[in-house]
């Protein structure tokens, strides 16, 4: 019996497109999801490269310096807590 005449093959054919079809859709999804984590990577890297930046220009600091620049920016924050409440 040839493999027209088997009665799934039909059946068969119509599967394996399904298959197919779902096989490209999951393939492009997947290469999506890779150019998205790859930019989420260089993106993650750009901020932790400004934040080193930040840390770098107060890592010269005593804790008794970042201490007092602490009380003095949340004596600023109430003071404008304030203006804007009145």
């Amino acid at each position: 019996m040839s493999a027209k005449q088997n009665p799934y093959y039909a059946e068969i054919t119509s599967t394996l497109d399904l298959i197919r079809a779902e096989f490209k859709k999951l393939d492009t999804e997947n290469i999506s999801l890779r150019r998205q984590n790859s930019n989420l990577r260089a993106e993650l890297e750009r901020m932790k490269s400004s934040t080193s930046k930040v840390a770098d220009n107060f890592g010269g600091l005593s804790d008794n310096d970042r201490m007092a620049m602490r009380q003095q920016l949340t004596e600023y924050i109430n003071r404008i807590e304030n203006l804007l409440e009145s």
